[in-house]
């Protein structure tokens, strides 16, 4: 296996959780993430499925096979999600946007307690 060891630390970094933070939520030690980091050691499969799983992300894109990061055929489309009405009125778009991103960044405060 070639795990990015950079790539696992940058998409910690990105939600601006330290090591333990993600080791706890992932149910696994801090000196795993640690290691993993440093290059000292690769994930498991286990653990490589979760790590791809927990930052949404490819694990091709941990194993550095492609740049892109987006899993294949798990591409969100919100706009499928939403009803005919709402898609015909920007404004309400736009609330809809401001909502999810105000979720979004209390998500990232509660994950950093």
């Amino acid at each position: 296996m070639n795990f990015r060891n950079d790539r696992l630390q940058s998409l910690r970094e990105s939600l601006g959780l330290s090591q333990n933070k993600l080791a706890h939520l992932l149910n696994v030690s801090q000196t795993t993430i640690f290691r993993i980091e440093k290059g000292e050691r690769e994930p498991s499969l286990q653990l490589l499925n979760l790590i791809a799983d927990f930052f949404n992300v490819s694990v091709d894109y941990l194993l550095g096979r492609t740049d892109d990061p987006t899993p294949k055929g798990k591409e969100f489309n919100l706009l499928s999600y939403l009803p005919d009405s709402v898609k015909e009125t920007p404004e309400k778009l736009i609330e809809i946007g401001n909502y999810l991103i105000e979720l979004g960044n209390k998500l990232k405060k509660d994950l950093n307690k």
